[in-house]
């Protein structure tokens, strides 16, 4: 595997990459007693905990990675569906299919990351979150795929469906001041809530689908003002929207009183993403 990180021409290990690909490369062009291994097995044991999965963890890890990595190709995959004979595609089906090979175990033999390919939970009856079962979903179509046409094509459509990187992935973001740099981070936290889960306020469920609706759709939409006493219902709207119309591409950022100078910043990094 000597040529991983030098033929991967989109999904490669340098700059701003996901948290713990460069591990994965050093991890698995090296020998294991390799301290990269290491610090790479911590960092799959955290995944694994994270998002409550077990079996082959190896291969929910790679899928992980595809989908956090943001590069030419996915971005492109996620303003749009891509041609399956187009450029882009036939150069990014190179990456691919070393990724691919990746998802066989027997790479894997005599290794200590072999026991992350058959991970048995620390607890029983956990249940996987939602996050979890995307990664999961996404990485048995990918283990299953036949051909690396047939991987690219499943990639390709997630990119498509869902997008690149964490906006991907989470619905909901805030504001974290890191040494002096603003950045969006997910919120992990997220309720599972619906409208159905709201009762007796049928007039501002309507008003509040309508305009988000409306939104998404790029027809006018409002700026919304929710108010009422504690316990009436605000934030939980909020937490339904999320939960109804995340596979439509709504995402939301919050922002506190003290947050709203950073206004310009958050648009800035949002506003070329396909995202509503």
């Amino acid at each position: 595997m000597n040529t991983l990180v030098s033929d991967l021409l989109f999904y490669t290990f340098q700059g701003d990459v996901p948290d713990g690909w460069k591990e994965t490369a050093d991890a698995i062009q090296n020998a294991k007693d390799n301290p990269a291994t290491g610090k790479l097995l911590r960092k799959m044991v955290s995944f694994a905990s994270d998002f409550s999965l077990s079996g082959n963890v190896w291969q929910c890890w790679l899928t992980y990675m595809l989908m956090l990595h943001e590069n030419a190709f996915s971005m492109t995959c996620e303003r749009m569906s891509i041609l399956p004979d187009s450029t882009l595609m036939n150069l990014a089906k190179n990456d691919f299919q070393v990724i691919k090979d990746l998802f066989d175990p027997d790479l894997l033999k005599m290794r200590v990351l072999s026991s992350m390919t058959c991970y048995k939970a620390p607890y029983e009856g956990r249940s996987v979150n939602r996050v979890g079962n995307l990664i999961r979903s996404l990485s048995e179509k990918l283990s299953n795929a036949g051909s690396v046409d047939e991987f690219a094509a499943i990639t390709a459509d997630y990119y498509a469906a869902y997008g690149a990187g964490k906006y991907g992935l989470y619905k909901a973001f805030r504001i974290s001041d890191e040494n002096g740099k603003s950045k969006l981070v997910p919120v992990t936290d997220e309720a599972d809530v619906c409208f159905d889960d709201l009762i007796g306020l049928e007039e501002q469920k309507k008003t509040l689908r309508e305009n988000t609706e409306a939104f998404l759709n790029g027809k006018s939409a409002n700026n919304v003002l929710l108010y009422g006493d504690s316990g009436t219902g605000k934030s939980t709207s909020i937490h339904a929207l999320m939960h109804d119309y995340y596979d439509e591409g709504l995402r939301l950022v919050e922002l506190t009183k003290n947050e709203r100078r950073l206004l310009p910043q958050v648009l800035a990094v949002i506003k070329k993403r396909n995202y509503h």
